[in-house]
């Protein structure tokens, strides 16, 4: 009896929970057991809201399935479109070597396998979607840039203010926004619209998978992990 691999399991209603930690390897670099079992509570966090009944995964698939606008078909076809987009290319370099990984398609649907996996790899609401509304945040990663240049095109703006001797209470929360000033916040899943203002200022968007973003703070410590042991065994 032959064992089938799981990653070459359609992509459907529900992701198998044995290929959770499988796909977060694939999609953020996290490797090293020691590390994962250390912060095995924030992985399972971000586990369950990212893959759970109604987790980030499972929307912006549902969201890519609908009309059939995406090319990937199977958990494996998404991982070796992640590999694809990590590589400092440019994104027209990227659709010809998803056209070799997944074969001939429609152009506009590998386009889209493409916006579809830059969301589910940085949970920015990349490529626009007929079906969708996103607002003023919807971002468009556009031929003759890599996507490490694009990111950066997004998040190194320089501050307009600061406030060095500004110090909040320990006890300040989103919450308290509320309360003191009146602001609602709405709770956002895409990295991009954090701390925007909206509604003439009267509610702010936070972004709300804390263990997302430190899920991508242990993949820099795994770095600095992989490089001490290199050093070390090469002395």
């Amino acid at each position: 009896m032959t064992n089938v691999d799981p990653l070459s399991l359609p992509l459907g209603e529900e992701v198998p929970k044995t290929l959770w930690p499988v796909i977060a390897e694939n999609l953020w670099n996290l490797h090293h057991p020691l590390l994962q079992s250390q912060h095995q509570a924030y992985l399972q966090e971000l586990y369950d809201q990212y893959f759970g009944s109604s987790g980030f995964f499972l929307q912006q698939y549902g969201l890519f399935s609908y009309g059939q606008c995406t090319s990937v078909k199977t958990y494996r076809d998404v991982v070796q479109v992640a590999k694809a987009l990590r590589k400092p290319v440019p994104r027209e370099k990227v659709l010809q070597a998803i056209v070799k990984l997944l074969g001939a398609a429609d152009q506009s649907q590998h386009n889209m396998t493409i916006n579809l996996v830059v969301r589910l790899m940085l949970m920015l609401k990349v490529g626009a979607l007929a079906h969708e509304c996103v607002g003023r945040n919807q971002l468009e990663w556009r031929n003759g840039t890599a996507l490490d240049e694009f990111i950066r095109t997004q998040f190194d703006k320089p501050r307009r203010r600061r406030y060095e001797r500004l110090k909040l209470e320990k006890t300040f929360k989103a919450v308290s926004l509320w309360r003191i000033a009146g602001i609602n916040i709405k709770w956002t899943d895409n990295l991009a619209e954090h701390l925007q203002m909206m509604n003439d200022d009267k509610m702010v968007a936070v972004f709300h998978h804390a263990s997302f973003l430190k899920a991508q703070r242990f993949r820099q410590v795994d770095r600095i992990f992989s490089r001490q042991k290199f050093q070390t065994n090469f002395l």
